[in-house]
């Protein structure tokens, strides 16, 4: 019976990986072709509301499912590797099932409703994933994940309703409205900000990392996080009128900085890729914010090859020590080959953005256009701490795991079979032509960016002082004692956060109204309400009766007073 699952990864993988070619052909023809394809079937038709299946087919949402599916096909190979011995295997692989079919659901629809769909199945099959260990952290990570993203989902669908109006669920034709739908632009962003994991709103993915590896590396590289960048890029005719792109920004701006400095002070290896992911997405959202959607999507395509292959490297190291996260506590030097080790200084190298690998041609491209076109001093500042701290942490992170000398295991380890090797050596194969096969694809004439000598050169300045930075950093982390004071705890928080966004501002509300509950509900309430009354009205009838009961007159004046009334009402 295991080996029928195991027979069925390898044919679930080969089929993505089938789809996946044919999408990249279709893309292909779509581009040269320059050619824009929408199907449409009516369902029901209620007076004068058609309600209508739309798929938007071009070489965008073609091209971005043959990312999906090629990093899937990936991922479920790498799954029979990680997840062996594991006893819900079934109950796995079909969530990852239903997860990407979410996402291409997401990528085609046009219509409303049935992009909701996707995008609130992305919702609850990431949290089903997040709890699949079963366990307290799980369940924690899985109830900030899925109350974040149905937050989300609140605003389409207040979006939703918004576009009853137009007596119509497509928003391939929201171009054609007047500034009245603002408001329905103004959720949209909201829902993808919570999608994305953008300030305020950003918790909900480091938590998300009480998932397997392997959903991670969906999650993070191609699926959930990167469905808002999508939708935005999506709707750039409609944010082109629009005027709260500045809300975005300064947005983009605080998550960048903020996942940068948290990724300096975090020991977690696998939560560091995490704020790494973070940081990439304020990026996007910082060029779509611009109005640079190609770029953005340009990014999104060369972040997600690079960052499926990172997590697949972070979860090999993991399964070989167990689950440890630690990267105190990790080295590469527990296994055999040198393959890992290349991998891992690839990715981490390719994220800091270095020169000519996939991360460069989009990176470097984004932050030149944004150097030429002079935005203002704080845009440039905040640009220039989020690029140097995702240089730092990348350089911290490779120091940590190839310098470190301690190793639980006293034999070194290999690698294992083909089944290791094939989709990691996949996901390389892309991830080194993903950045120019993009550039020639999406560009289609070169893009002339003028810099002054001081411009060009102070990118270069930057990479050489965050070097120098990241070593003199990881010389006085290892010399000095980090007490647990606040500052460390506002740093490893993500700004407190975690605190604002979980159980801490719950508990606040819990205890509030436990007060409120046993002053007004088992308090006043108690004593003027119905209960209050019964207990003073008993009281006043014993009262009353033992005074009746030993003075005989009273009888007789009440008697007397009853009868004079009586004389009066007749």
């Amino acid at each position: 019976m295991l080996y029928l699952k195991y027979y069925m990864l390898k044919i679930i993988s080969m089929i993505m990986f089938f789809f996946g070619i044919l999408f990249l052909i279709l893309s292909l023809v779509f581009k040269f072709m320059s050619m824009n394809l929408i199907l449409e079937w009516s369902i029901i038709k209620i007076m004068s509301m058609d309600m209508k299946i739309i798929l938007m087919m071009d070489f965008y949402s073609l091209f971005f499912s043959f990312i999906v599916m090629y990093i899937s096909s990936s991922i479920i190979l790498f799954s029979e590797y990680y997840m062996e011995g594991t006893k819900m295997m079934n109950r796995f692989i079909i969530l990852m099932l239903l997860f990407v079919i979410s996402m291409i659901l997401l990528i085609y629809s046009s219509n409303m409703i049935f992009l909701l769909l996707g995008w609130d199945g992305l919702g609850l099959v990431s949290f089903l994933l997040v709890i699949f260990y079963q366990n307290k952290s799980s369940l924690a990570g899985g109830v900030l994940t899925i109350l974040s993203n149905r937050l989300g989902d609140g605003f389409l669908i207040l979006g939703l309703c918004m576009m009853y109006d137009m007596m119509s669920y497509n928003y391939i034709y929201m171009i054609y409205l007047d500034n009245k739908y603002m408001y329905f632009m103004i959720l949209i962003l909201l829902a993808c900000m919570t999608k994305s994991a953008q300030f305020p709103f950003s918790a909900w993915l480091p938590a998300a990392m009480a998932a397997p590896t392997p959903v991670s590396s969906l999650v993070h590289s191609s699926t959930l996080v990167t469905a808002g960048v999508y939708l935005l890029i999506r709707y750039s005719d409609c944010l082109k009128f629009m005027n709260f792109n500045t809300i975005l920004l300064y947005s983009c701006l605080i998550t960048m900085l903020m996942s940068g400095l948290s990724a300096m002070y975090e020991n977690d290896l696998k939560k560091i890729v995490a704020l790494s992911t973070l940081s990439q997405l304020s990026l996007m959202m910082l060029a779509v914010s611009l109005g640079m959607y190609d770029m953005a999507y340009f990014h999104l395509i060369t972040h997600a090859t690079f960052k499926s292959l990172m997590f697949l490297c972070v979860g090999v190291l993991m399964h070989g020590y167990s689950g440890y996260q630690d990267m105190r506590f990790m080295s590469t030097k527990l296994y055999k080959s040198n393959f890992l080790s290349i991998l891992m200084i690839y990715t981490f190298m390719t994220l800091g953005g270095m020169f000519f690998l996939s991360g460069f041609y989009s990176k470097d491209l984004i932050i030149e256009f944004i150097f030429m076109n002079n935005y203002s001093i704080f845009v440039m500042i905040m640009l220039y701490l989020g690029s140097m701290l995702t240089i730092m942490y990348s350089v911290r992170v490779i120091y940590m795991i190839y310098t470190n000398s301690l190793c639980f295991n006293s034999l070194s380890m290999s690698l294992g079979s083909n089944l290791l090797l094939l989709p990691l050596g996949m996901l390389f194969f892309l991830s080194i032509f993903s950045g120019s096969l993009m550039s020639w694809l999406l560009l289609d004439s070169p893009m002339y960016i003028i810099l002054n000598f001081y411009s060009k050169i102070i990118i270069l300045l930057l990479i050489i002082v965050s070097l120098v930075i990241s070593y003199s950093f990881i010389k006085l982390f290892l010399m000095i004692n980090i007490k647990n004071n606040i500052f460390n705890s506002f740093l490893n928080s993500m700004w407190f956060m975690n605190y604002f966004s979980s159980q801490h501002i719950i508990n606040f509300s819990l205890v509030y109204s436990m007060n409120i509950n046993k002053l007004i509900d088992k308090g006043w309430s108690e004593k003027m309400g119905g209960l209050g009354v019964y207990s003073k009205l008993i009281n006043l009838s014993k009262l009353s009766n033992n005074y009746y009961y030993y003075n005989i007159s009273m009888y007789l004046v009440s008697f007397i007073i009853w009868i004079l009334i009586i004389l009066f009402i007749i």
